[in-house]
């Protein structure tokens, strides 16, 4: 099924699960990855993805899943993204890292922690990093409560921008 806009952005997944070293790899068109409007031409910088986490394309648990390695480039603009996730604790815990990159020059980068830090209510906390002038450096501390209705807190602990100014 791949049509004229698929070929003009390339998504693969790369994973590992738990009991292997063994790497798996998965390809996508645009129109599985995008939650595209209609007739909207899929695009890396403004097209919005289905899911926040590659795991969810993959319909694994992440209990399941050492690490994931999504690749998206967009031919027709230049541009390409990474996002490396390990999965700790049972997949209870994340570390994200993730790398944007123009013409081949890295333009953004971001590690996120995400730590399980109770049960009942389930609640994460979770810390963004970016490297700024080659310093990693805090960006966002905050802490994530789900409510029994599946909706969620969040309490923003500390931050160095406003949600806007964030990327």
């Amino acid at each position: 099924m791949k049509t004229e806009l698929s070929k003009k952005i390339s998504i693969r997944i790369d994973y590992q699960l738990i009991d292997s070293l063994e790497w798996c790899h998965v390809g996508f068109v645009s129109e599985q990855y995008f939650d595209l409007e209609p007739g909207e031409e899929p695009s890396l910088e403004f097209s919005v993805e289905k899911y926040s986490h590659a795991i969810n394309y993959l319909q694994l648990l992440p209990s399941q899943v050492r690490v994931t390695h999504l690749f998206v480039e967009d031919h027709q603009n230049a541009c390409s993204r990474e996002i490396t996730e390990f999965f700790l604790e049972k997949g209870e815990n994340r570390l994200i890292d993730r790398k944007d990159f123009s013409k081949g020059k890295e333009i953004y980068n971001e590690m996120i922690q995400e730590l399980k830090v109770r049960s009942d209510p389930p609640t994460t906390d979770i810390i963004r990093m970016s490297r700024i002038n080659n310093i990693l450096s805090p960006l966002f501390h905050g802490r994530i409560m789900d409510n029994p209705d599946g909706s969620q807190d969040e309490t923003v602990l500390w931050t160095t921008s406003k949600p806007e100014e964030r990327k």
